[in-house]
């Protein structure tokens, strides 16, 4: 799937799938199916950012100010994408324990 090859592809998959997933009239007309196959697709692409941020760091390539930066910029992206997924799965447990839901 080279659409996701571009990270900033990557990211706005995760938008796309935090919304299906926080938004409950979406993610009540979702099974639960679908509502765990979007979790584990945001974990995996999560993953993948991950990999791709390890990778950097281990990287020699971080000789100037400019790749310092970026790599900070990384590093926050992936905290915001984990606490929001903390989040979103928060609230799907919540969801689930509510009488009449999924």
């Amino acid at each position: 799937m080279y659409a996701l090859d571009c990270n900033l592809n990557k990211k706005n998959l995760l938008d796309l799938l935090a919304y299906v997933l926080w938004e409950e009239n979406t993610a009540n007309e979702l099974s639960d199916f679908h509502i765990r196959f979007g979790q584990r697709l945001y974990k995996e692409i999560l993953q993948e950012l991950k990999g791709q941020a390890q990778q950097w760091r281990n990287s020699t390539y971080r000789d100037n100010f400019g790749d310092i930066n970026l790599e900070c910029q990384d590093l926050g992206n992936l905290f915001f994408l984990e606490k929001r997924l903390e989040m979103i799965e928060q609230r799907l447990e919540e969801r689930t324990e509510m009488p009449g839901k999924k």
